[in-house]
């Protein structure tokens, strides 16, 4: 689901998008408890990006000024760039699907 409101349900079966989210899983479980707990779930002020988990113990966040995700600034960078991937993989699948 997107910060939008809107979301893609349904192309698991995609093989491009199961690897992308695989990678995005593997990514997180290594830092995982580098994570804070999400006390706040507000969409992020413009500019601004956060990530959440969802985990048994509860949400957890990183969050930070977008450029520095995406600019390899901040310490959960490497999770920002599986988010996109993965997010590039469905819009992929989808525009296909409609095809």
């Amino acid at each position: 689901y997107f910060s939008n409101g809107g979301g893609i349900i349904g192309l698991g079966d995609h093989k491009n998008v199961r690897t992308a989210a695989e990678a995005l899983l593997g990514q997180v479980n290594s830092v995982y408890k580098e994570f804070q707990s999400a006390k706040n779930t507000d969409l992020p002020k413009e500019g601004d990006t956060k990530i959440f988990l969802l985990t048994a113990s509860g949400p957890m966040i990183a969050e930070g000024a977008e450029e520095d995700f995406g600019e390899d600034r901040h310490a959960q960078s490497d999770v920002f760039h599986a988010c996109h991937a993965v997010i590039f993989e469905m819009q992929k699948a989808q525009q296909e699907d409609d095809q």
